[in-house]
């Protein structure tokens, strides 16, 4: 797809993003869907919660005129845009009326698992040395985590949108510097990073410090869930190196920041504050800059990912042990 025409998206994308969510605040606060500051808030001041559906409103109806209009072709826009209606729903539901995590996370199942089985049919896995149902079920749990420890990082002003834009710029980047391949069509998975790079930078517009509006799982669910399946489609075409290495960070935190919880025996569901950057904003840094040095890392993982395509294996430490770096400086910068 011409880059002209990606650019159009992106601003149309952006624009109606940002739209929507203006127009959603007053009826969220109307609805009461808001969150109240609490111990385990990184917020003061009582704000609007469900803004994220804003993205994905206007990401699903563009993907779906987008295809029909045959912009791309193959079935990963459409798989994804189903599956995002379903996540969208449910998370909803959540936001308005709490569900129980067992509830959810059954839903989250049968969507990607469907959606796994779908989008294998592109070709050849980005694990196809395994037996293919033992492949099919490592991407399914890889995905399920992505889709949650995606919602588990929202957790301050402007940092999913930042995260969305940067994993989708660097799949733009990563799809342009490397040969095309025939497993994954590249103007599908690049429109589709069009879209979200429409959305986040739609988003940021009202979630950026000071937040007029928080995302919600609404948002967080859907777009963790876009965002893995773009990963996933990279990684089909040959990047698996890249696709690991985009994420790095969030990756890197929501692990360890599970793993230690685990092992204190604290309930994984119950909202919390010990992430990196929740720890570095509860210290001596504002959301916007914790989001700022954010996107200066992921800079430097796209570059990182445009390695990976000469030397992967030496461009995943190199990106890991940098995610791992500023994990610990975020860490040691907060209480």
């Amino acid at each position: 797809m011409p880059y002209l025409s990606l650019g159009l998206v992106i601003v149309v994308v952006a624009v109606l993003t940002a739209a929507v969510a203006i127009r959603l605040i007053p009826y969220l606060r109307s609805w009461n869907v808001v969150d109240v500051p609490n111990a385990r808030s990184s917020h003061v001041v009582t704000t609007p919660r469900g803004g994220g559906l804003a993205p994905v409103l206007v990401i699903v109806a563009a993907s779906v005129m987008l295809h029909f209009g045959n912009a791309s072709s193959g079935p990963l826009i459409p798989v994804l845009a189903l599956g995002v209606v379903a996540l969208s729903v449910i998370s909803l539901a959540d936001d308005v009326r709490s569900l129980s995590a067992r509830h959810r996370f059954l839903v989250q199942a049968v969507v990607v698992g469907v959606s796994v089985w779908y989008l294998r049919k592109l070709g050849p896995g980005p694990l196809a040395f395994l037996p293919p149902y033992f492949e099919a079920l490592i991407i399914l749990l890889g995905w399920l985590w992505f889709v949650n420890l995606f919602n588990f990082m929202d957790g301050i002003d402007g940092i999913t949108g930042t995260e969305t834009l940067s994993i989708a710029c660097g799949i733009l980047v990563v799809v342009a510097k490397s040969a095309p391949s025939s497993a994954v069509d590249d103007r599908a998975l690049c429109l589709l990073a069009a879209l979200l790079i429409g959305g986040a930078i739609g988003f940021l517009w009202v979630n950026w410090s000071p937040a007029r509006v928080f995302m919600g799982d609404v948002g967080s669910v859907p777009l963790g869930f876009m965002v893995g399946g773009a990963l996933l489609a990279l990684a089909m075409r040959g990047q698996l190196a890249a696709a690991l290495i985009l994420p790095a960070y969030y990756v890197f935190d929501a692990t360890v920041t599970l793993g230690e919880r685990a092992l204190k025996g604290e309930k994984l569901s119950v909202a919390h504050r010990q992430h990196a950057y929740q720890r570095a904003v509860r210290g001596r840094y504002r959301h916007s800059d914790v989001c700022l040095m954010l996107l200066g890392l992921n800079v430097g993982l796209i570059a990182a990912a445009v390695l990976s395509t000469s030397a992967p294996v030496v461009a995943v430490i190199l990106a890991y042990a940098a995610a791992s770096m500023f994990y610990l400086f975020l860490r040691s910068s907060g209480r």
